[in-house]
């Protein structure tokens, strides 16, 4: 007897209660058609559970899951084709940018993927550099992250900075703006302008720089108490060349991110200097 449409799809509801018994390898064997039916009933309704329990999808209904790569890498590990699927879940993470928890979930697998697939380190290393930024995002503070962390929105290396830096600058810590600094190696773009920004930020975080030394307070004593020699100092015992941090000593007393009574006072110009000079510098530069 010929099966119409509507009994296929009366075969795919009733196979898809809980006990049914129906097997529907059973029906893709032995009814003409069946495979591709059941292949865009499941794809147009969302019910790409009973499309994936059925196991690998023959060679001639695979193209039928192009823009469905949310079950497609699923398909392709059952296959055994993990290349394929590291490819499909690297691209969904990537452009995953509205769930935190998402994007960090298919990074992840597509790792997993990649691994299994034997990937040059070079792809390995992409991953792990895109996991790393996540990882920034996931150590932030409480007062730059209120929401919970798995529906957050994915930020970009600019953002998170930018969160930084609006916070105020009493509750920055030298962690903070080593985070703020690290991020910047996640930046296509030039970070000359965020970079001085940085350091001016961490220049105000301090308020001695207009202060005369108290009697018998030497100059390096005090010099040593700032912000911003501790953050030099842990750059340096982390192993970065200040010259390719710090902006000029020029550039920084001139930046129009501090206040213009800091920037004309002779006394904060001396202080800086002499925080250049204490670092290695020549009180102009590195």
């Amino acid at each position: 007897r010929r099966v119409h449409g509507g009994d296929y799809a009366t075969i795919v509801r009733v196979a898809d209660c809980p006990d049914s018994g129906v097997n529907l390898d059973k029906y893709s064997e032995s009814l003409p058609g069946f495979s591709e039916f059941l292949c865009d009933y499941c794809l147009e309704r969302g019910q790409e559970s009973v499309l994936l329990r059925q196991g690998p999808l023959n060679d001639s209904l695979r193209h039928k899951l192009e823009g469905h790569d949310m079950i497609k890498w699923i398909d392709d590990v059952n296959r055994g084709d993990y290349l394929s699927a590291h490819r499909v879940l690297l691209e969904l993470g990537l452009k995953e940018k509205q769930y935190f928890g998402r994007r960090r979930t298919m990074l992840s697998l597509s790792k997993l993927a990649a691994r299994v697939a034997d990937v040059e380190r070079s792809t390995l290393e992409r991953i792990e550099s895109e996991m790393s930024l996540l990882d920034f995002q996931e150590n932030m503070p409480p007062g730059c992250i209120d929401n919970g962390l798995s529906n957050m929105p994915v930020l970009n290396a600019r953002e998170m900075i930018e969160l930084y830096l609006n916070r105020e600058e009493s509750t920055l810590s030298v962690d903070d703006f080593v985070r703020c600094l690290e991020l910047l190696d996640w930046i296509d773009s030039d970070t000359t302008e965020l970079r001085l920004r940085i350091w001016c930020r961490v220049v105000l975080s301090d308020g001695i720089w207009s202060e005369q030394l108290d009697q018998g307070e030497s100059l390096e004593s005090l010099i040593r108490s700032t912000m911003f020699y501790k953050l030099s100092q842990r750059l340096l015992s982390d192993g970065y060349g200040l010259d390719k941090l710090i902006p000029s000593f020029s550039d920084l007393i001139a930046s129009e991110y501090l206040p213009t009574a800091m920037r004309d006072s002779m006394l904060f110009r001396r202080y800086v200097g002499s925080a250049y000079e204490l670092l290695g510098g020549t009180g102009t530069a590195f």
